[in-house]
Order: C-alpha cells, then sequence, then structure tokens
C-alpha cells in the first residue's frame, strides 16, 4: 500500500468519525490542542499526526487507533469483534458468549 492510499483511509475514517461526532474540526482541535491547520491537512489526508497524537484522537472518540489507520476490508475479524466487545454491556456480552459456544459445538458435531 502507498503511503497516498494510507492517508487516504486515515483522512476518510477521520473525516467518518468527525461527521459522527457532530463536531466540527476546529471545535476537536481546541479540545486536543493541536492546530486547527494540522487538523485540517490530515482531514484532506495532506499528513497524518504522530503516533502520540494519534492515540489521543483514539481517546477523544473513545476507539481504538485500528479505526483510523485501516480500512474496513483491512480490518479483521478479531479486530471488529474487539470493538464491538467494547461496546456491550455485561449481559450482552454474555449473550454473545453463549451464541459463539453455541456455533463451535455444532462445528465439532459436525466435523
Amino acid at each position: 500500500m502507498t503511503n497516498e492510499e494510507r492517508l487516504k483511509i486515515f483522512s476518510d475514517n477521520l473525516n467518518a468519525k468527525i461527521s459522527a461526532s457532530g463536531k466540527q474540526q476546529k471545535d476537536i482541535a481546541a479540545a486536543l490542542d493541536i492546530p486547527v491547520q494540522s487538523m485540517n491537512n490530515w482531514c484532506k489526508g495532506k499528513a497524518m499526526p504522530r503516533w502520540k497524537t494519534l492515540q489521543d484522537l483514539a481517546d477523544y472518540f473513545e476507539c481504538p487507533v485500528t479505526d483510523f489507520v485501516y480500512s474496513n476490508e483491512e480490518m479483521s475479524i478479531s479486530f471488529q469483534i474487539e470493538r464491538e466487545m467494547r461496546r456491550m454491556d455485561d449481559a450482552n456480552l454474555k449473550v454473545l458468549l453463549s451464541y459463539a459456544k453455541f456455533i463451535n459445538e455444532g462445528r465439532n458435531k459436525d466435523g
């Protein structure tokens, strides 16, 4: 993957997070003490933040860093499951784990 493709993935993901938050670039930049021009360059796919700032963005949006740096196609099922598990309460997590156990037991019987 080229650097330009990686920048595009990051900017697409960042723009999606910003849009979903209902906030503006300048609001997020101010909250994270980031220059507005830097935020604008990231959103346009001209640059990427350093690791510390990338982690700050992830913390701000309450998501893993991988939500910014991987395309949907690159996200493995384990990343997706991990992300969804963090969003679940204990009751829903127990239901999911029970279902996974049920599926696994069915595979073992068929195999």
